[in-house]
């Protein structure tokens, strides 16, 4: 096949200029990128699973069915914070569907929590404590952030989980309008199919969930 052949002219030249070293690293990487790109092709062929709702949460929505939150790394929190805030206090998101990936998630979660509160104070109040700590936690690994990367996902989850508690209230909330959704990859067949997560057995499988979408 001309283009295997190309790939190895290429690993040879880069072995007779720059060493074996350099050429098995960047073998290492076509092939990577080549099984990543076999995955990609029987991806588009993997049937997304989505688990049963009610549609009586879409009858209380009068506007808006559902909202998705774009995943951007986790400093795009600090965007996301800005607006949950405008969004917790709107009534016509009662009953309002919730989706999105990776930091995503975590900013649908919190609105969910937020949006359950009784009263304007409480939920600004809320918000302001999980602003003010997430910021300072920001604020603290930003300094050598380098040496600190294996740290920003186990601190970003524990940071989440401490300012916003998986009642089991929130736990109601959360079923049949928030949807999750999960890659699962599998060696044999080489593929991987998305499974979209709108019921969750208790809390604990809540949580496992949200870690395993930052993750």
């Amino acid at each position: 096949m001309p283009s295997l052949m190309a790939a190895w002219e290429l690993v040879a030249a880069v072995a007779l200029r720059l060493g074996w070293v350099a050429a098995l690293v960047l073998l290492s990487l076509l092939v990577f990128g080549t099984v990543i790109f076999l995955y990609s092709l029987a991806g588009l062929a993997a049937p997304l699973q989505m688990t049963p709702h009610s549609s009586e949460n879409d009858k209380r929505s009068q506007r808006y069915t559902c909202l998705s939150f774009a995943g951007g790394g986790i400093m795009s929190m600090c965007y996301y914070m800005g607006v949950v805030r405008v969004l917790m206090h709107r009534k016509d998101l009662h009953g309002c569907h919730f989706t999105g990936s990776s930091c995503g998630i975590h900013a649908a979660v919190l609105l969910l929590y937020l949006q359950g509160l009784p009263s304007f104070e409480e939920r600004e109040d809320a918000w302001k404590n999980y602003s003010t700590k997430t910021v300072a936690w920001l604020d603290d690994f930003r300094p050598g952030w380098f040496l600190k990367l294996y740290t920003l996902l186990p601190g970003a989850l524990k940071v989440f989980f401490q300012l916003v508690p998986l009642s089991d209230d929130l736990l109601v909330k959360c079923q049949g309008r928030l949807h999750i959704p999960v890659t699962q990859i599998s060696l044999l067949p080489p593929r991987y199919q998305t499974i979209v997560y709108s019921q969750f057995r208790d809390t604990t499988h809540l949580k496992e969930i949200i870690r395993t979408e930052l993750v």
